[in-house]
């Protein structure tokens, strides 16, 4: 399912499919899926869920949290004063045990998606399931 990209900064949704776009071209680390999403906590940042095949080893974080690096200003597209870029990332085996464990750094996008405050912007063929365990 595709919606919308959250109305609060649609004149950065092309920075950040360029963004996704440049993680595509990384033949070492498949990107699977690229979420883009509204946060209910920080409504005004910019948050970036990516799914990559061989992020972080393919290994699971001993603490139960996704990781997450967040930028004040990026190449590619302007960040308006004080907004932020949040980009979460998480391999195929993570995703699933997070997923199954209720991580709390995925609830906010897990709420997104129930609202249907997102955009999926990179998503492989043959890797739907993925999206499939952010539903349930």
């Amino acid at each position: 399912m595709i919606t919308q990209a959250p109305a609060q900064y649609p004149a950065l949704l092309q920075g950040v499919q360029r963004l996704v776009s440049e993680h595509a071209k990384l033949a070492d680390e498949p990107l699977l899926l690229a979420i883009y999403y509204k946060s209910p906590s920080e409504p005004n940042d910019v948050f970036l869920f990516e799914v990559i095949e061989n992020f972080g080893s393919g290994a699971v974080d001993p603490d139960n949290e996704v990781f997450e690096v967040v930028y004040n200003s990026t190449t590619g597209f302007e960040l308006e004063p004080g907004q932020r870029l949040h980009m979460l990332l998480t391999n195929p085996h993570e995703l699933e045990q997070a997923t199954k464990e209720n991580w709390p750094t995925l609830a906010e996008l897990r709420q997104a998606i129930g609202a249907g405050e997102y955009q999926v912007l990179h998503s492989s063929s043959s890797d739907q399931h993925l999206m499939e365990m952010l539903h349930a």
